[in-house]
């Protein structure tokens, strides 16, 4: 053998870095792509909760511009309690001054056919009538309360009968999620003086 040979790599030199390199570039991308997935499930968690104290703020906007009057029975505030299997399910129904008028609106949770609970919101006008708009506010929940926070209340609440609108009611949403899910509330007060 001459001494030229000395110069380059062996064969198998070369297929043991061809294989290390491979080792590396594989860990490499399973690394970004788990890295990748991981990211994408945290900003999709970031964009549910940041939905849900939307929404939340939202309600708590129309409770807090609540009508009420005696001598009209459809005005006030009307809490109901439900649950699906354990999961608390509270109807809401008050009467607010909303973008075009006095209105209606019920927010309530319903089962859809895949046995997944979803808020709805319900809005009646109080003065054109005709057909309620219906629209699912937020998907595959695990539940909606509402209950009034003030002294000898709580969850089962109704104006019409009692002839006054609480002064603090919490409404609360519980998201799905690890451990039972997630739960965020607000308190809505209810600036009425008690002559209404």
């Amino acid at each position: 053998m001459g001494e030229g040979n000395e110069d380059g790599f062996t064969l198998i030199e070369i297929l043991v870095a061809l294989a290390i390199a491979a080792v590396v570039i594989v860990s490499a991308y399973t690394l970004l792509f788990t890295v990748k997935k991981g990211t994408a499930g945290l900003y999709e968690k970031m964009r549910e909760k940041e939905q849900a104290f939307g929404l939340l703020s939202m309600i708590r906007k129309e409770v807090e511009s609540i009508y009420y009057a005696r001598d009209r029975e459809y005005t006030g505030i009307k809490i109901e309690e439900k649950d699906f299997y354990g999961k608390p399910a509270s109807r809401l129904t008050f009467t607010c001054f909303f973008r075009d008028g006095i209105k209606v609106i019920s927010y309530a949770v319903v089962e859809d056919n895949d046995g997944r609970l979803n808020l709805i919101k319900t809005i009646a006008d109080v003065i054109k009538g005709g057909k309620p708009i219906r629209i699912t506010v937020l998907k595959d929940i695990e539940g909606f309360s509402a209950q009034v926070l003030d002294e000898g209340y709580d969850r089962v609440y109704d104006s019409a009968k009692l002839r006054k609108v609480p002064k603090d009611v919490k409404i609360s949403l519980l998201l799905k999620g690890d451990k039972g899910g997630e739960a965020f509330s607000q308190i809505c007060s209810l600036m009425l003086n008690d002559e209404q």
